[in-house]
């Protein structure tokens, strides 16, 4: 028995926008070549569609049979059969979730956007029929909208999952002692990031544990203190710093509040006696606005 697939594309109902011949083809065509790469990967290159029939009557219909190519490989139906499923799978799982199936490569995944952006712009309707004595899939532009916003969705995710950003580097926090404690047995405190609100893990060498904690217990003495750590920072795969090391006392200084009122921030003599357009012109080496 011969495996069909029939495409039936239709204006829309409203009549406000018109099916073009681009679009109809176009839409056909996608819908083709993604047929020809969801078969599977044995039959790649055996399986030819042929169109039996098209009909530019309204609404525009073509039905396409699926060939065999290959001498070695005369009866291709029961991949034909699989790419139908894997196709209907497809097409259902980008409307409902936008996870596609691992088969779909980039520029499969342009093909099928495609089709559901046509059905959102110029095609009103989109009813693919796969003759395996199932419901045929209906493509409307409410439909072919959930599609695209699940598809984005779910790649911007997957771009999210990938990015590694683990690993180890130096660098500084600048935050508030919260916790002296023990990580894994070494000394250690625990400070929450002024900036991300996180809270770190502080690493601390025996000679540092020994220095900061010589006369009384860290606790006492340095828990809600701002301080400003530097040392060997450690990242998860998300980016969020998760511990680091100090080697020295130098590595951990304290950060002391001052008191200080903006006139006494004021420095009157800050242009040395000259103009503001005289003083900008010689640090801008040139006239005012020039330079």
């Amino acid at each position: 028995m011969a495996e069909t697939v029939t495409i039936k594309v239709e204006p829309s109902p409203g009549g406000g926008e018109h099916l073009t011949v681009r679009d109809a083809m176009r839409q056909v065509l996608e819908f083709i070549e993604l047929m020809a790469a969801s078969a599977p990967e044995e039959s790649q290159g055996a399986i030819e569609w042929e169109l039996v029939s098209a009909t530019t009557n309204s609404p525009f219909t073509a039905v396409a049979e699926a060939i065999s190519v290959d001498i070695d490989q005369p009866d291709v139906a029961p991949y034909v059969r699989q790419a139908k499923a894997a196709m209907r799978t497809t097409i259902e799982a980008a409307i409902n979730d936008g996870v596609l199936p691992d088969w779909i490569g980039q520029g499969d995944r342009s093909r099928i956007v495609s089709i559901f952006e046509r059905n959102m712009a110029g095609v009103g309707r989109t009813t693919i029929s796969f003759d395996d004595g199932q419901p045929p899939v209906v493509i409307v532009e409410r439909v072919a909208r959930t599609a695209v916003e699940n598809i984005t969705l779910a790649q911007s995710a997957e771009v999210d999952r990938e990015q590694d950003y683990s690993g180890q580097e130096l660098g500084s926090i600048d935050g508030q002692i919260i916790e002296a404690t023990k990580h894994r047995g070494t000394p250690a405190l625990r400070i929450r990031d002024r900036v991300t609100g996180d809270k770190v893990i502080c690493l601390l060498s025996a000679e540092l544990a020994k220095t900061i904690g010589q006369d009384v217990r860290i606790g006492d003495v340095w828990t809600g203190q701002r301080v400003m750590a530097s040392g060997l920072l450690t990242r998860s795969a998300d980016g969020t710093v998760t511990s680091i090391k100090l080697e020295s006392a130098e590595d951990l200084i304290e950060i002391m509040p001052r008191n200080d009122t903006l006139a006494s921030l004021l420095d009157k003599n800050f242009t040395g006696g000259r103009g503001v357009r005289d003083y900008l012109d010689d640090n801008w080496s040139g006239p005012l606005g020039e330079g």
